[in-house]
């Protein structure tokens, strides 16, 4: 699914703040504004996989001009998609069935330790 929310963000001392008011709970920060974009599309994404796997309501989006701001906030809005979170994370699963196991999980390596598997690649490749 594709969402978009408005995120929150505050400047402070360098380092961006970052909440998602519609999202409880989904606050973030980055070392630097896009850093920060990154970590709210992050925070947004998964917030929201979880409440679809746990077959919770996900929260309707409020209008960026329902927010009341300091003169020091700004707001973005953040575009989440949880199929292709979904999908380059494949870590999530394996890292939900072996906490729920207790199993520990070795990936094989490629034959040069600076390549990507070639599932991952085959997956970049089909979004160019």
């Amino acid at each position: 699914m594709k969402y978009v929310y408005p995120a929150i963000f505050h400047e402070e001392n360098g380092t961006y703040i970052v909440e998602i008011p519609d999202l409880p709970g989904a606050k973030t920060y980055g070392t630097d504004l896009s850093d920060a974009m990154f970590m709210a599309k992050d925070a947004a994404e998964s917030w929201l996989l979880s409440a679809e796997e746990k077959h919770e309501k996900v929260p309707a989006a409020h209008k960026a001009d329902d927010f009341k701001l300091t003169n020091d906030n700004f707001i973005n809005l953040i575009l989440a998609d949880t199929d292709s979170f979904r999908y380059f994370q494949p870590h999530h699963d394996v890292m939900v069935n072996s906490q729920k196991s207790g199993v520990k999980l070795t990936i094989p390596k490629t034959e040069s330790d600076n390549e990507l598997p070639m599932p991952y690649i085959n997956a970049i490749k089909s979004f160019m």
